[in-house]
Formats: structure tokens, C-alpha cells, sequence
């Protein structure tokens, strides 16, 4: 009888003293969980194809959620006809990625713009493109192209270009500089 009495007295003292250890210990809340949704790129301006865009026009990249601009450099291109990368700085409005060149685009020229790779969101996560997560550099996530505004009434002229249907590459032919002869 007295065994059993002293291992009821045994039992209530390590309750009780758990008790106190958990209750006086730092709250044990579960953590608010990560946020682990891939961001998606919804669409790029200008888009494919804009003609006279402004010579200092800004490239714009939308997103379905925050991005971090650490990863855009050597994912985003934007290049000249002749493949000349272009230099500029990455800032962000929201969802929105902003490419601003540093100095202004050349008249009546071609230019292309491209994402490609493993950007990622403020939370880290990978971008997807069809429902597959991107893990490599190569994958085009966003293109587009556009030529830009000329300066017509100060000896600014078109240029010539010919695309070449069976190859698909635009070629430059010449300045539009002289009145040609009717037909």
C-alpha cells in the first residue's frame, strides 16, 4: 500500500512538473508557412512587333507575384540588330520588372528582348512555364521585339529592311535617304 501511494505521489509530481516546464517555456505556435507558389510570367510590353516606340521606352515584365531583380541580370537581353547587347538597370513597381537603358535606344532600329532561365520570386521560388518548374538558363520564358521612333523631320530617314522568308532573319539593306525614281 505504501509502494502504491508513492508512485501516485511520483505520478502527480512529474505531471506538475511538466506542467511547469511547458508552460513557462516559449510559445510553441506553429510558424506561419513558406510561401512556395512558383511565379508565373503573364506578358511582356512592348509588345511583338510595336513600331515608333519612343527611344527611351522602358522593356516592362509582368509577373503573377513579386520578383527578385538579383536574378535578372544574365537572364534579360536586350539586343540591336547586329546581336550589340544593350546596358541597363533592373527596378520593380509590385509584380512588374522594369529593364531601363541606360542611354537612349538609336532611331529607326530593330531591337529584341528576351528572358530566359531561372528567375526567381522574393520568396526564392522558380519560375514555372506550363505547369514545370524552370531550373535551367536556356528556356525563353518572355520575347519580344520592336522598332523605334525616327527623327523624320531632322534628316532622319527610314531604314530598308527585307525579311527574308526562308530564313526568318531580317536583313538591312539601306537608308531610305534619297527620293526614288516612280516606276
Amino acid at each position: 500500500m505504501k509502494l502504491h501511494k508513492y508512485f501516485i505521489f511520483l505520478f502527480v509530481l512529474t505531471n506538475i512538473i511538466l506542467i511547469f516546464i511547458t508552460g513557462c517555456t516559449k510559445d510553441r505556435e506553429p510558424t506561419a508557412p513558406n510561401e512556395i507558389q512558383r511565379p508565373k510570367s503573364l506578358f511582356i510590353t512592348p509588345s511583338a512587333g510595336k513600331l515608333a516606340v519612343s527611344k527611351n521606352e522602358k522593356i516592362k515584365m509582368i509577373f503573377d507575384e513579386q520578383m527578385d531583380l538579383s536574378t535578372f541580370p544574365g537572364h534579360f537581353t536586350l539586343k540591336d540588330l547586329q546581336g550589340n547587347n544593350i546596358d541597363g538597370s533592373f527596378s520593380k513597381d509590385d509584380s512588374t520588372v522594369i529593364f531601363s537603358p541606360f542611354s537612349a535606344l538609336s532611331k529607326s532600329s530593330f531591337y529584341f528582348a528576351e528572358l530566359r532561365g531561372r528567375v526567381r520570386d522574393v520568396n526564392r521560388n522558380s519560375i514555372e512555364l506550363n505547369n514545370e518548374a524552370i531550373l535551367n538558363d536556356t528556356t525563353l520564358l518572355l520575347s519580344t521585339w520592336l522598332y523605334t521612333e525616327g527623327d523624320y523631320s531632322n534628316g532622319g530617314f527610314y531604314n530598308v529592311y527585307v525579311r527574308d522568308k526562308k530564313d526568318g532573319q531580317i536583313i538591312f539593306l539601306s537608308n531610305l535617304d534619297s527620293v526614288l525614281n516612280p516606276i
